[in-house]
């Protein structure tokens, strides 16, 4: 956890600009930014790797001639910007990297060390969140922020939740294989019977394996199921066969638990956030469906911060300005809040609210 904490003009955002661009190794977002020079170090403590990346602002005419030369539309929406890479700029106006190794760990090869140079995954959350989302904008100069917003959080859960499906539907095909030849060769079993193996848990996730196959009736009796498990070697394979993927699958669907627990929790009264496979829906009093648009300017913002912490995957998270349209008692647990969902996500922020900081030590704090 880093918060730059500072007033108005202290040069908060332009550190989170900086930071973001260094870790996708782009300059566009940043033309014209008001600094001459910028150094930043990446450390990868997992392989023992320092990549340190260096970039000096060119001279106005060069900035200038650069951007005469881009197409109107990116001129149009400076956001867009970073879109076009590096085919509009000279060689000379690029990030420079340089690379070490730290410590005892071994030094990568030429293959491994390639997969850190480049864009590196992270989330940034500048204070444009609400309008400005990886896609360039609005569809149609008709279509409102609010749909956009509405739309947007839409894709950005989609993607989120078909990639954990896919990582359900995966265990389950390994297990079904491992049950599979538990039964043709149960010879080749290794399956062991783990000093805290609970009857009753391993009972219930029997139950969800079958129900996802929608077999559930096949297993309705624990006493029977626990009188097979002590009695028949064959079930009991194919028992811990199932613990193991639905062990697995428990795993994959935690973080969403745990944002579902969160939302619920900070989003309580008449209003509720239902999380479903496909999509996101908002319920009113007598769970009416309402559009995501008509959520207040706090709730979107919290929503989006929470599932950007979810998407980060264990990859750092930059957000500027998190307590935008926020009660204070929501400013108080947002950070704590991010760090439940994805507890190895660095976060990074830069605001101006006491409350986002009050529960991190000094050391984590740095005042501009």
């Amino acid at each position: 956890m880093n918060i730059f904490f500072g007033l108005n003009g202290s040069g908060k955002t332009t550190l989170l600009r900086i930071l973001h661009a260094a870790i996708n190794e782009e300059i566009f977002t940043l033309l014209g930014a008001p600094f001459e020079s910028a150094e930043v170090e990446l450390y990868f403590p997992n392989v023992g790797l320092t990549l340190t990346r260096s970039l000096t602002m060119p001279d106005e005419n060069a900035i200038e001639s650069v951007l005469r030369h881009l197409p109107m539309s990116a001129r149009m929406r400076p956001e867009r910007l970073a879109n076009y890479g590096s085919r509009y700029l000279p060689d000379e106006m690029t990030w420079q990297t340089v690379s070490r190794s730290n410590g005892n760990k071994p030094f990568l090869d030429a293959k491994n060390r390639r997969r850190y140079l480049g864009p590196l995954p992270h989330r940034y959350l500048p204070i444009s969140r609400l309008s400005e989302f990886s896609a360039s904008g609005p569809d149609s100069p008709n279509q409102s922020l609010d749909e956009y917003f509405a739309k947007s959080i839409q894709q950005l859960w989609s993607t989120y939740s078909a990639e954990v499906l896919g990582d359900v539907g995966s265990a389950q095909e390994s297990g079904l294989a491992r049950i599979l030849e538990g039964v043709i060769a149960p010879e080749r079993s290794t399956r062991q019977l783990s000093s805290d193996f609970d009857p009753d848990k391993s009972f219930e996730r029997v139950k969800s394996f079958l129900r996802r196959r929608q077999t559930a009736y096949l297993i309705q009796d624990k006493e029977d199921f626990v009188r097979r498990f002590e009695t028949d070697a064959g079930f009991k394979r194919v028992v811990l066969d199932i613990n193991e993927v639905e062990e697995q699958i428990e795993q994959s669907l935690e973080p969403r638990k745990r944002l579902e627990d969160l939302v619920r929790r900070l989003i309580s009264g008449p209003k509720q956030i239902s999380f479903e496979n496909s999509r996101i829906r908002a319920l009113a009093r007598g769970n009416k469906d309402i559009s995501l648009e008509r959520l207040s300017s706090g709730e979107k913002q919290l929503l989006r911060i929470l599932l950007e912490a979810l998407a980060a995957n264990g990859n750092p998270i930059m957000i500027d300005e998190p307590e935008l349209s926020m009660h204070i008692d929501w400013q108080h647990v947002l950070i704590e809040s991010i760090q439940t969902i994805d507890s190895q996500a660095q976060v990074i922020t830069a605001t101006h609210s006491p409350e986002i900081m009050a529960k991190f030590d000094d050391e984590k704090i740095f005042r501009l």
